[in-house]
């Protein structure tokens, strides 16, 4: 298979992390870990689940690709400085950032007749934290500012394993026996990690496809068993592990991650151009699908509808991108006239 089809393979991987995102925050209020599933009129549900298990790679897979994505476009090599590399990245996702930080500051506060100061406003924007899905952009945009440095180390063979290493025992040390001295830091490292790797593999990629492609049946079968081992260790805890970032969720991630790189069959023309498309306006989506949903979730706080589980994932999953479509048309449509 040409390189270039494995390209083509993480253009449609962000389309597929993007379709993740959305369904962690549908499913979130129904695994039975908040009282938003009751106020629904739906039930907590296993279903719900694991949906949400299942796309726990989404923030992972995003952070590879983007480390992956860099290193592959030699993106700071080809900058004339740090500054202008930093700019370059930066300016094209906090312009539409800060807007939509505007629109859920007013959603989650003065709407909801809690005050907010200015100051208090700002410094949420540097958290990420007017919704809870903001956080991201933040957290990107520290990696990129660390991007040389992580290149560095990525390259770098024993401070990549040294990296490596500390990160395995922070990771797997914390989650099983809670004692790491900077705890804090440790979902920023963890995310850390997937972007260096991201970097680690993209460089001498052809080299790393060809390696692992002997081995492609052994990810494949970790890839199943982490899989199932995700969502049977939140099943069995009835919800209560849905949202950490742990040991298991990295390996299902990192597995899925090597099985696209290594699939050799394309897939449909339809899927093509849905993957593609959503993958191409993942960001945009990112930011606006939250907006939808509170909607969604509002209509039916306040009505007598109710849905299986199954159902209103499906519905809500299709509302919140038919909406974000509609918008995006009637948006070109007014710039026209």
């Amino acid at each position: 298979m040409p390189i270039v089809k494995r390209f083509k393979n993480f253009d449609y991987f962000r389309g597929l992390a993007i379709i993740a995102v959305i369904l962690i925050h549908i499913t979130a209020p129904i695994t039975g870990q908040t009282e938003a599933g009751r106020d629904l009129n739906i039930e907590p549900s296993i279903i719900a689940i694991v949906f949400n298990q299942l796309s726990r790679f989404a923030v992972p897979i995003f952070l590879l690709l983007s480390g992956w994505g860099l290193d592959m476009a030699d993106a700071y090599g080809r900058s004339d400085s740090y500054v202008e590399f930093i700019w370059s990245r930066l300016r094209k996702i906090w312009s539409t950032y800060l807007i939509w930080n505007v629109v859920y500051a007013l959603i989650n506060f003065p709407l909801k007749g809690e005050p907010i100061s200015f100051l208090q406003f700002l410094l949420n924007i540097f958290r990420g934290s007017n919704s809870y899905h903001l956080y991201f952009v933040p957290l990107i945009s520290i990696l990129y500012l660390l991007y040389p440095v992580l290149s560095y180390i990525a390259l770098n063979r024993l401070l990549m394993f040294s990296f490596v290493s500390l990160f395995l025992i922070q990771h797997i040390g914390d989650y099983w026996w809670p004692f790491i001295p900077y705890d804090q830091w440790q979902h920023f490292y963890t995310y850390s990690f997937f972007f260096v790797v991201g970097i680690w593999f993209s460089n001498c990629f052809e080299e790393k496809i060809k390696f692992f492609s002997q081995y492609k049946l052994i990810v494949y079968f970790i890839l199943l068993v982490s899989a199932l081992l995700v969502v049977g260790e939140s099943v069995i805890n009835e919800g209560m592990v849905v949202a950490t970032t742990r040991p298991l969720v990295t390996i299902y991630s990192l597995a899925l991650f090597l099985s696209v790189a290594l699939i050799n069959n394309g897939i449909t023309e339809f899927w093509e151009k849905v993957l593609s498309t959503l993958g191409d306006h993942s960001y945009d989506i990112y930011l606006s699908h939250v907006l939808t949903l509170i909607i969604i979730e509002w209509l039916l706080r306040y009505s007598f509808l109710s849905f299986y589980p199954t159902l209103y994932i499906l519905l809500a999953f299709a509302v919140i991108v038919w909406i974000y479509f509609i918008g995006k048309r009637m948006k070109y449509k007014i710039i026209e006239y």
